[in-house]
């Protein structure tokens, strides 16, 4: 039997569908400097390796420079702070999945590429106290999927990398759960579909949420 006491969630395209809301508020950030803007399914791609690298690559590369990257990221966080909550809401089946892991006994948290402050706030107006901590992108800690700010929740919870899960739609987050020697969950629901989590080998996938709290039995049976 596995001793599994978390799961610990990503937060874009895992927990909440963020895309609409992140790619208005990029494509409003980009046209105040007159740049390209980009289908919202685009920012599938743009989005998950943080607010920096989701800059870079919605500036393109030809375009980049350290200077205008900071401006257009600026302009982006005043627009999302004003819309963060626009359309972004948790998929379909979150909400119970998430009510029958906690009558399982689970404690569960969040550890996302988002910044800490938008990270923390959707969190709480969408699902109150639920989680024993929200972690974002913060000075000081890498963003994944570099482990160290999921070393850093295992700490706050008082839990190995055996006790638990890590569950994300993307590569970014099936790397981040295998560099820290934690199991794996891809969710197919996300940004970034089935076939990125199967090349990156995540030990297991599901196709909806409430697929999870089905897995955490099979697994704690075993």
């Amino acid at each position: 039997m596995q001793n599994i006491r978390a799961v610990i969630f990503d937060l874009d395209g895992t927990l909440c569908n963020t895309l609409n809301d992140l790619g208005e508020c990029t494509n409003r950030a980009l046209a105040d400097f007159n740049l390209p803007l980009h289908q919202i399914e685009e920012y599938r791609m743009i989005v998950g390796n943080g607010v920096d690298m989701q800059i870079r690559r919605a500036i393109g590369e030809e375009k980049y420079t350290k200077e205008l990257a900071d401006k257009v990221k600026a302009a982006f966080k005043a627009y999302y702070h004003q819309d963060y909550l626009k359309y972004t809401k948790p998929y379909e089946g979150m909400e119970e999945a998430l009510n029958q892991l906690d009558e399982m006994g689970l404690k569960t948290a969040v550890f996302s590429n988002k910044p800490d402050e938008f990270a923390g706030k959707i969190c709480r107006e969408l699902f109150g106290e639920r989680f024993v901590l929200v972690a974002g992108n913060r000075p000081g800690v890498p963003v994944k999927p570099d482990p160290s700010g999921l070393y850093l929740i295992l700490e706050q919870m008082e839990i190995s990398p055996q006790e638990c899960v890590y569950c994300g739609d993307s590569c970014v987050d099936i790397d981040t759960g295998k560099n820290a020697g934690i199991k794996t969950v891809g969710a197919a629901w996300g940004f970034r579909g089935r076939k990125e989590l199967e090349e990156h080998n995540a030990d297991y996938i599901i196709e909806n949420p409430i697929d999870l709290p089905k897995l955490m039995k099979e697994l704690t049976a075993r």
